[in-house]
Parts: C-alpha cells; structure tokens; sequence
C-alpha cells in the first residue's frame, strides 16, 4: 500500500472478503456507520478503480507502518489477528502530516499455502482525519 500497489493488496483477499474502516466511537457504540465499506472483493476492486479514475482528491503519497502484530487465535485453517498501525500522508507540497493511528483485527484462511482476508476491520482514533480517506489501511 505505501508503495501505491493497490492492485497487488487486493490479491490478499477472499473472494467473499469483508473491508471495514470505522471510527473507535461508531465501533464501541455498535453503530454501522463506516469511512468505508466493502462487503466482497468486488467491492474493493470498485473502490480501486475509484481511486484510480474517478475520485478527485489532492494528489498523495501515502505511507503505512503496522506493529504489534498479534496472533489472537489459530484454528484449523482461520487465524484471528489484531495489530496497529499508523498512516502518514505526503503532498505535493512537500508536506508530510500523520493521517490517523488506530487497530486491525484480522481473519486470515488459509487457501493451501496462502493466507488470505476474509475480514479486515480497521478501527482508526483519531477523531478528527487530516484531509480526505482515500484509501485504505
């Protein structure tokens, strides 16, 4: 992602794959509201063609660090992840701004040797984002 390989990221996911971006309040509260939302892998695909050719934002670059990866849980064939991590956007400008910090949790299966998302809920803190979500963590 923070080398713009948006098309390689979305290779990480199952087909049926849930995508969830969400702020901590709306996620302690149970409320549905998402900064973004896709519910498939078509869903993503749709939010990268989005980015690519639609959306008018200013240009960026986006750099993403993620620590304290965790193992919460290992099954058969499902581990279940929590991990956080930071984002850091780059004008044109020049200017360099932290975006957001927050938490992943993750459901990864297992597809032969590969691991793959069949869920990434990404919980950001900050209450107030610096610019536009564009894309995703």
């Amino acid at each position: 992602m923070s080398d713009d390989s948006l098309e390689t990221w979305i290779e990480l996911f199952d087909e049926q794959a849930e995508y969830r971006m969400t702020s901590r309040r709306n996620h302690e509260l149970g409320l549905p509201l998402c900064v973004m939302l896709c519910e498939s892998t078509g869903a993503i695909k749709d939010r990268l063609t989005a980015i690519r050719n639609t959306l008018v934002f200013a240009p960026r670059r986006i750099f993403h660090t993620s620590m304290n990866i965790q193992l919460v849980e290992a099954k058969e064939d499902v581990l279940l992840t929590r991990s956080q991590f930071m984002v850091w956007q780059t004008f044109e400008s020049g200017s360099t701004e932290l975006q957001m910090v927050g938490r992943s949790f993750d459901t990864l299966t297992r597809r032969g040797e590969q691991l793959r998302f069949a869920k990434r809920i990404a919980i950001f803190d900050t209450e107030l984002i610096a610019g536009s979500t564009v894309y995703p963590v």
